[in-house]
């Protein structure tokens, strides 16, 4: 198993580029600040969907850019986003998101880059 930083590092842009965008399209368009603080449900589950679609994307994306180890590439992308994850919620003042989506972000992550790199080899 080799360790393609290039690899992993494109997609971490690619997924940061993603949510970035898309999260600041859903607190403009769907959510609004009032939902926000009201922890619409709803507002969650949209985010959680666009972030782990975004992850599927990174994976897809660190899966294309390694030209072996594939998967272990993937898994080490999910690695660095569960950690990332991690700091941004001990970064973040208390209870700003609900315990039921840290735990599903967490629990999701690596699967989800995991699909992303399964998808690229099936389509290449």
């Amino acid at each position: 198993m080799k360790f393609y930083p290039k690899a992993i590092l494109i997609g971490l842009a690619v997924d940061l580029g993603l949510s970035f965008t898309c999260g600041l399209v859903e607190i403009i368009f769907l959510a609004g600040p009032v939902a926000i603080h009201t922890h619409a449900t709803s507002v969650y589950v949209w985010a959680m969907v666009v972030g782990l679609m975004g992850c599927v994307i990174g994976g897809y994306a660190t899966s294309y850019f390694s030209p072996r180890s594939k998967i272990y590439n993937a898994f080490l992308f999910g690695l660095i986003e569960v950690f990332l994850g991690l700091i941004s919620i001990l970064l973040m003042p208390q209870e700003t998101t609900p315990l039921w989506f840290s735990i599903s972000a967490f629990a999701l992550t690596i699967p989800a880059g995991l699909l992303g790199s399964y998808v690229e080899q099936r389509l290449n």
